[in-house]
């Protein structure tokens, strides 16, 4: 039986075992409170409850981070709509050379790789 195993497991490794778990119910809840309209001090306390108040520091500050990058995103996108709309009445202007200049003018080398998944 698996519950006999789990009673038997040490804590340590139990605990190990539970981690990946309480981070998955740990973002459910944050995504349950943004979507309450929860501010960014109370998704801080439940974190900081949940886990340690420095994890909740780094989640959000890794919060702010993704933010960030969203929003580079959405403007980068909207340039790239912009050059592709001109291409598209004159394909002369609008090149691949423009587009990897407005690549390399927001993000960098690393950054780039990850821009497929949203173009």
């Amino acid at each position: 039986d698996l519950q006999a195993l789990d009673a038997a497991m040490p804590n340590a490794l139990r605990e190990e075992k539970e981690a990946p778990y309480k981070i998955l119910r740990l973002a459910e809840n944050v995504a349950q409170l943004r979507q309450q309209g929860a501010s960014d001090d109370e998704i801080y306390r439940m974190r900081a409850a949940n886990t340690s108040p420095e994890a909740a520091a780094r989640l959000a500050a890794l919060d702010v981070e993704e933010d960030q990058w969203k929003h580079r995103i959405a403007a980068y996108l909207q340039e790239r709509e912009q050059l592709l709309d001109i291409g598209k009445t004159n394909p002369s202007a609008s090149s691949l050379n423009e587009l990897q200049i407005l690549r390399d003018k927001n993000f960098n080398h690393f950054e780039q790789k990850r821009l497929a998944a949203y173009e």
